[in-house]
């Protein structure tokens, strides 16, 4: 069996007016530009956390190597990756196009800001408690591409896509010392939360993996 960890937002899979988190028959994965998709019996969820931050983590487990996991040392490591400002950042995404996606868009762009602080329109959940601190750029991708992977020159995940302007003028991520910690918080939860309940909850106990890798993946609708 092959397993895998991914990491999107918060609000990609919770619920719309009946307020559930992650009904399985509302959600499919899709992979290989669309070809392939996973059935919803080998997915679950296994934590969330939207004080100051919109992350949540899912578990795909399958028969096959379908999937290609990120080769990323932070995940092991804990150390974020970080970037600066004027940097040149890529942006992968796949944005609604009318009923469709455009399946993993590049966007080129430029770091704006480091420590951005983002609050979000007519929510009342999401980045409470003062907003989310974000990176913010100018690679622009539009409504479809939350949870995608932001990545420097090098090639390196500097952070989660998952909010931008109604001006389409600024795109916000989730930067990486932020996802590790919510990371790190899931796989050991009896430490000192800095996500503390109700906006943080570990839904399934994982089970020890030093190796953990993880897919930023916005696929899923």
């Amino acid at each position: 069996m092959f397993e895998y960890y991914i990491i999107t937002n918060y609000h990609v899979i919770r619920g719309n007016k009946n307020k559930t988190i992650f009904d399985k028959n509302s959600y499919t994965i899709y992979y290989d530009n669309m070809n392939g998709k996973i059935s919803n019996n080998n997915i679950e969820l296994l934590g969330y956390a939207f004080n100051k931050t919109d992350l949540a983590v899912l578990k795909v487990t399958l028969r096959e190597q379908l999937l290609k996991a990120l080769d990323d040392d932070q995940f092991t490591t804990y150390i974020p990756n970080t970037t600066a400002e004027n940097e040149i950042v890529f942006a992968i995404g796949s944005p609604a196009v009318g009923d469709d996606y455009d399946f993993n868009q590049v966007k080129i762009g430029n770091v704006i800001s480091t420590d951005a602080l983002v609050k979000l329109k007519d929510e009342k959940e999401i980045c409470q408690g003062g907003g989310c601190h974000a990176l913010q750029t100018t690679a622009i991708q539009g409504k479809g591409s939350s949870g995608g992977g932001v990545f420097d020159r090098d090639g390196n995940l500097v952070g989660i896509h998952f909010a931008g302007d109604d001006e389409a003028k600024t795109s916000s991520e989730i930067p990486m010392n932020i996802v590790l910690k919510v990371i790190k918080e899931l796989l050991n939860p009896q430490e000192e939360n800095y996500l503390l309940k109700p906006y943080y909850q570990l839904l399934k106990e994982f089970k020890k993996a030093p190796n953990l890798s993880l897919l930023p993946y916005n696929q899923l609708h």
